[in-house]
């Protein structure tokens, strides 16, 4: 029986919104006096290129040219480098739906590991672009990201952001595509009025499942200086959620496994599935031990979290290599810890970063403190 593993792969990081604290700090791609602009970098350089009349398409090419976005054979390898394992794929990004490419690589994945086992995490952007029952048929599930409403407090997201996305979610839930509203939980969106009228916008909408997400100081993220909510404000704006499933049903609460340790008693095992049943892949190919661990250009955080290029090999030899398999078995010597904050608050330069019991919601035991 093959190998059965998750997988993130952000396939591309263009993306139509500049999202101040987004983790994989994406490339801003706007059409400006009939020239395609698009700004890297921590959106601090920008480059432009002619428009061809498709912004995205001009910018991905342009891109392409200057090695920053794979070409469409390159992320067919990679693919084919994921067949020796049963995958369970998550196109994200940026938008994986911006570019027709990508469609392509989508619909292999489909008829490789099946249908079932294909999500993408777009943007209203990018669905708008697509013909939504085309897209049904070659996934399972449509995740989007629904954290505020009504333009309440978004600092670090563009105007219509949000409702975009759940607007053409809704779409796809009428269609009868799974669909799960993703939120990270930020200062900005834990007051109860605003869980509320966030979790009765899904309700109304039908969104079946709701996941609630650690904000992550990665990306973008790094020199906005967000402030990290505390243990105990976790645990409020959790506790809101679940009240309000309690009362309305739908949708359904789960957590993310960086929030899981905060509640141990419902815990198997270990809820930390780094490496394990968990990876990232970057918009190069580069193979992450967590799909978080990306730094303020958004390239990998650390050379501590990078196991291989599915450009050159396949997903078995970088899963049962060394540096993998190094983790997986000194994964529980920071039992519940998120791998990310582990190593973010660990001793700078420690080998050892990853397993050290730094993670600030948890004390030294691994408990909920």
């Amino acid at each position: 029986m093959k190998q059965k593993i998750d997988l993130i792969w952000n396939i591309t990081r263009l993306c139509a919104w500049d999202c101040g604290f987004c983790c994989t700090d994406s490339y801003h791609v706007s059409s400006v006096d009939r020239a395609t602009r698009i700004r890297l970098g921590g959106l601090e350089k920008t480059i432009e290129t002619t428009n061809n009349g498709n912004v995205f398409e001009s910018a991905l090419r342009k891109l392409q040219e200057l090695g920053l976005e794979l070409t469409l054979k390159d992320k067919l390898t990679i693919l084919e480098n994921l067949l020796p394992f049963n995958c369970e794929i998550d196109f994200s990004g940026g938008d994986p739906l911006l570019n027709h490419e990508n469609l392509e690589v989508i619909r292999r994945a489909s008829q490789y590991f099946g249908r079932g086992n294909i999500s993408i995490t777009p943007t209203g952007a990018g669905l708008s672009r697509v013909d939504p029952s085309k897209l049904c048929d070659i996934i399972g599930k449509l995740d989007f990201t629904y954290d505020n409403t009504n333009g309440k407090n978004q600092n670090n997201r563009p105007a219509g952001y949000n409702t975009s996305n759940l607007r053409k979610a809704k779409l796809f839930t009428q269609l009868g595509v799974k669909t799960k509203a993703q939120t990270p939980l930020y200062r900005e969106n834990m007051n109860p009025d605003i869980i509320r009228s966030i979790y009765l916008d899904l309700h109304e909408a039908r969104i079946p499942e709701l996941l609630l997400l650690r904000t992550f100081p990665v990306g973008r993220g790094i020199k906005n200086n967000i402030t990290l909510p505390t243990l105990e404000e976790y645990v409020s704006a959790i506790h809101e959620y679940k009240q309000l499933e309690k009362k309305y049903g739908i949708p359904k609460v789960r957590l993310q496994c960086a929030l899981k340790h905060l509640f141990p008693n419902k815990n198997k095992g270990n809820p930390c599935d780094s490496v394990r049943s968990s990876l990232g892949i970057t918009s190069l190919g580069i193979v992450l031990a967590s799909p978080w661990a990306y730094n303020h250009i958004g390239q990998p955080l650390d050379e501590q979290f990078v196991l291989g290029d599915l450009k050159k090999e396949d997903i078995k030899t970088i899963y049962f290599g060394e540096k993998a398999q190094r983790i997986m078995a000194r994964a529980d010597e920071n039992f519940g810890h998120c791998k990310v904050f582990a190593f973010l608050n660990a001793n700078p330069g420690s080998p050892d970063a990853l397993f050290q019991k730094k993670d600030y919601l948890y004390n030294k035991d691994g408990i909920r403190g």
